[in-house]
């Protein structure tokens, strides 16, 4: 059984999207912010997945990001309201696997994280992506 951890500080989005993978078969650590997710995945190994909010207090998801990047290589899916050209292409300069523009659909959520599972743990770039990324928010693998 693979292993998602999500952190999203919104408790009713945190609470249903936890409900919805554990319907999907899988086993779930949810944070309600990025500090307490970097605690989780220093103390609980195994995690396969990662999906994360873009816009939490403190620390974004891309910031989270960049230090799970220190200890953990697994797929990372973030989830944004706000998405634009810019945050596709510093979400790709640091790896993300793919960003659901919300709201999303539990069919598309579905299909995006198996999309994601399927693949290579992403690699962060070297360099600047940003200045030669030609991408945009989709919801669909970058």
């Amino acid at each position: 059984m693979k292993t998602i951890l999500i952190v999203d500080d919104n408790l009713d989005v945190l609470n249903s999207l936890r409900q919805a993978l554990v319907h999907f078969g899988y086993r779930v650590i949810a944070a309600p912010d990025a500090w307490t997710a970097l605690d989780l995945i220093n103390f609980r190994p195994g995690v396969d997945l990662i999906i994360t909010d873009y816009h939490m207090p403190e620390m974004n998801g891309i910031d989270l990001i960049k230090r799970l990047r220190r200890t953990v290589a697994v797929p990372v899916i973030l989830c944004s309201a706000f998405g634009d050209q810019d945050l596709a292409c510093r979400a790709r300069a640091v790896g993300v696997a793919a960003i659901l523009e919300k709201p999303y659909g539990l069919p598309l959520l579905r299909q995006v994280i198996h999309d994601a599972l399927g693949q290579d743990p992403p690699k962060q770039s070297s360099g600047s992506q940003a200045e030669k990324c030609n991408c945009s928010v989709a919801t669909k693998a970058l």
